[in-house]
């Protein structure tokens, strides 16, 4: 045999248990991000003073293996047009099978209003929150997307003129 031949003979050894490794970090990695269930409800909505302050509840439902999510930002959105946005970055451990609830209480801005009092206007009053979450593996840093929809009116909408 030549020597060019062992060496390929050796490579393809080695090559074999790191394939095996790498298909099974890819495999762990799938099934974190695959299986992680979020969403994002509305628990409450009410007007204060001129303001509108909400309760946003986000249930987060990791399945398959255990993980660190470093980062959560979502975006609020009432009838298509942009609210606010919201970057929390203080680590949460999930743990398989466990939920883990995030309560976030919100006022929406000021430069905001305008689109609550056409909403007011409309009678129409559907939220959406399209957010992600932050893991790293041994690919980088992953994205769990997530996305939720609801129609939910404040609780003392002001009456229209």
């Amino acid at each position: 045999m030549k020597v060019v031949e062992k060496i390929l003979i050796i490579a393809a050894l080695i090559s074999i248990p790191l394939s095996i490794y790498m298909i099974n970090e890819y495999v762990t990695t799938y099934r974190k991000i695959m299986n992680t269930e979020i969403k994002a409800i509305i628990l409450n909505a009410t007007f204060q003073n001129e303001e509108l302050k909400m309760e946003l509840k986000i249930s987060i439902i990791a399945q398959g293996t255990p993980f660190i999510a470093h980062k959560i930002q979502y975006t609020l959105y009432l009838n298509g047009k942009y609210m606010l946005i919201e970057k929390l970055t203080e680590p949460i451990q999930l743990i398989p099978g466990k939920e883990v609830i995030i309560q976030r209480k919100l006022t929406m801005p000021k430069e905001r209003m305008f689109t609550v009092w056409e909403a007011v206007e409309e009678g129409k009053w559907m939220w959406r929150v399209s957010g992600t979450l932050f893991t790293r593996t041994y690919l980088g840093e992953t994205l769990i997307r997530f996305r939720s929809s609801m129609n939910f009116p404040p609780k003392n909408t002001p009456l229209k003129d």
